[in-house]
């Protein structure tokens, strides 16, 4: 029920405050969907000129980019946890 309380609250604020509120969120919708079509725009492009006759969907360069961004970070996390392991002192019982 936190969402309905948070609604509850949100709705006794004075009118700038929802204003102010609606206008960050705008803000920040729109920051991830410029980014996103930014970086898959570049993609595009690459994959555009190396394949002139073959078109890609929008869905699909976008799954692919979060799919390298999710293997990128997995890798990155299992290298850590590799150098951490050989880092670690040895115990001796």
């Amino acid at each position: 029920m936190a969402i309905i309380d948070n609604i509850e609250k949100l709705h006794k604020k004075p009118d700038h405050v929802k204003r102010l509120i609606l206008f960050v969120s705008i803000f920040v919708v729109m920051f991830v969907v410029v980014f996103v079509w930014v970086s898959t725009l570049k993609t595009t492009l690459e994959r555009e000129n190396e394949k002139d006759s073959q078109v890609s969907s929008p869905f699909s360069v976008f799954f692919g980019i979060i799919k390298e961004g999710v293997d990128a970070s997995v890798s990155g996390v299992t290298g850590s946890i590799n150098k951490l392991k050989q880092n670690e002192p040895k115990r001796e019982e």
